[in-house]
């Protein structure tokens, strides 16, 4: 028994009793959708940066990561144990970088999850209205410069951001019409199907006007409108009286009322006939009746 090379088990050399070899757990795969957009993208900011440097783009995917350790590379803890969290936004820019081939102008931008870069992030949502910005908005970082040191090992970036929703950005483009605006106590009336339409006015109390009318008030003067053309096999239009009398008293001819009013002349002269009993056709002529 002696010599005797160690059995394996599941390819792993026995190393005692009661040793389990440890299983390697399935890899979590991406999605396609994942897949074919991407999941990282060339970060903007880097160790060359320099105050002043901007970059604006269109959100097109927002995170929350873990951190990794500058040295170790590893995931990066607080000392009671919880992970440093950081902000991952992936957006698209007019960048491109010539020695890169397959540039599609996509670039990352990390925000820290705590001190000045989250405060800041923090003050840029709340100057654009949003509780957590999403795809489609447009943001712009400015690197401001290093902070004070305290009691980090370095001193930290010093960032500037700037979000506009999508929502603005659509109203600003496709934004639709402004309303006009509605007078208190007057209501717009339904539209008629003659033409043309006449300029809108208060409506007058206890009087419908007739659906042809370019009678107007005698202080306001109004350009004349055609009279409408009378269609066979229809009956004719009934002037009014009272305006034909007013029109009258104003020392319009009968031609000009019934011009007015776009009704016969023989309507109009009907009522001025009436309205006038000692008129009588003879008297054109200046002839007396015989009786």
């Amino acid at each position: 028994m002696f010599g005797q090379q160690p059995q394996q088990q599941y390819g792993y050399p026995q190393q005692g009793y009661g040793y389990q070899p440890q299983q390697r757990q399935p890899a979590q795969l991406s999605s396609l959708g994942d897949l074919l957009a991407g999941n990282s993208a060339k970060a903007y900011f880097g160790a060359n940066s320099q105050p002043g440097d901007t970059v604006t783009g269109v959100i097109e995917k927002i995170e929350t990561t873990q951190v990794n350790d500058f040295q170790t590379k590893q995931p990066a803890f607080w000392n009671d144990g919880r992970p440093k969290e950081q902000i991952h936004v992936i957006i698209q820019t007019q960048l491109r970088d010539p020695s890169v081939d397959d540039d599609d102008g996509r670039r990352s931008l990390w925000i820290k999850g705590w001190g000045i870069q989250l405060k800041a992030f923090r003050d840029a949502c709340r100057q654009a209205g949003v509780k957590i910005p999403k795809p489609g908005d447009t943001i712009t970082e400015r690197f401001v410069g290093l902070g004070q040191r305290g009691d980090a090992p370095q001193p930290p970036k010093v960032f500037e951001f700037h979000i506009e929703p999508a929502s603005s950005v659509n109203n600003l483009v496709n934004g639709s019409q402004p309303q006009q605006p509605v007078q208190p106590g007057f209501q717009q009336p339904p539209q008629q199907q003659y033409a043309p339409q006449q300029p809108q006015q208060a409506p007058n109390q206890g009087y419908q006007p007739a659906p042809v009318d370019p009678w107007n008030p005698p202080t306001q003067q109004q350009p004349q409108q055609p009279a409408q053309p009378v269609q066979l096999g229809q009956p004719q239009q009934q002037a009014d009286p009272m305006k034909v009398n007013q029109l009258k008293a104003m020392g319009k001819s009968p031609q000009e009322i019934a011009t007015l009013l776009g009704v016969p002349v023989e309507a109009v002269t009907a009522i001025t006939d009436a309205a006038n009993p000692t008129a009588h056709p003879y008297a054109a002529n200046g002839e007396e009746p015989e009786f």
